[in-house]
């Protein structure tokens, strides 16, 4: 998963929300993800 600036800033364009919420929300995401899927998943890449 990328969690670079720019693509937050094309999420947030797109939801027409402000990318610091993007980034906020896609750590959380993750840290959830990272509890309900095997950590083999998450660590790749």
């Amino acid at each position: 998963m990328a969690a670079d600036g720019a693509g937050n800033n094309e999420i947030a364009r797109a939801l027409g929300v402000h990318p610091g919420a993007v980034s906020k929300w896609r750590v959380r995401f993750f840290k959830n993800s990272m509890n309900q899927t095997p950590v083999r998943e998450q660590c790749r890449g």
